[in-house]
């Protein structure tokens, strides 16, 4: 096991960043250094790694590891593209870490250290999924879940759908319906404050979108409700 000589007393890393990201010969790349720590996953292509001023080859699934104040570039030939998962911590150093240390895609495999494409994958869609769960009251879109992800809206769609089989807006329009179906049900609340409720500011398309879904309209849910329970008190 890696002794990473950590205090416990003052380990409090702040992660600042995760995305996922293409580059190509195009892109802007520069030689340079952070004041925090980067990690950085190759998911995809081949290219050279400058790390303090020595060459590296790195492919798919290798992981490099650079502590603060470590100078790193990419150097990649003409048409060719690299895509990665990076994620940069702030208040986190590996004492002793090597300035050119990097693991490659074998000594992972063979040590079983980590799958960080699965676990990224994992990780972003339960995040998505527990960020909707938290905010689906309020005006959501792909772009706001992207954007507070700090990943494209593409690849989030992707990913989320293949692991739920629903788009993320699709999800978010379940929901939404579902909650303000147990509203309904309850029948002490307005369907325009229902409709506020779940994250809808337009009354006419919630009533359209619920009927879509359920097959009936709101109002006849919540009179068929009121009904029911007014039979129940009686009885």
């Amino acid at each position: 096991m890696c002794d990473l000589k950590i205090d416990v007393d003052n380990f409090n890393p702040k992660m600042l960043y995760t995305f996922v990201e293409k580059f190509n010969d195009k892109s802007n790349l520069t030689y340079h250094c952070h004041d925090f720590m980067s990690i950085i996953y190759i998911l995809a292509g081949t290219c050279t790694y400058n790390i303090s001023g020595v060459p590296h080859i790195v492919k798919k699934g290798d992981l490099l590891i650079f502590n603060p104040n470590v100078y790193h570039g990419k150097i990649l030939p003409t048409d060719s593209e690299i895509n990665e998962f990076q994620v940069g911590f702030q208040n986190f150093n590996i004492e002793g870490l090597l300035p050119n240390h990097f693991l490659e895609s074998t000594t992972l495999k063979e040590k079983g250290i980590l799958n960080l494409e699965n676990y990224d994958k994992t990780t972003i869609v339960n995040t998505v999924l527990e960020f909707i769960n938290d905010n689906y009251m309020y005006n959501l879109s792909l772009d706001v879940i992207s954007k507070n992800m700090y990943l494209s809206p593409v690849y989030i769609s992707k990913i989320f759908k293949e692991s739920t089989g629903d788009s993320p807006i699709n999800y978010l329009i379940k929901l939404r319906l579902s909650k303000a179906k147990s509203l309904l049900e309850i029948g002490d609340q307005a369907i325009n404050k229902v409709c506020i409720a779940v994250g809808y500011a337009d009354v006419y398309y919630f009533s359209k979108l619920f009927k879509k879904y359920y097959g009936c309209s709101p109002s006849k849910l919540k009179h068929s409700s009121v009904c029911d329970q007014l039979i129940q008190l009686n009885s």
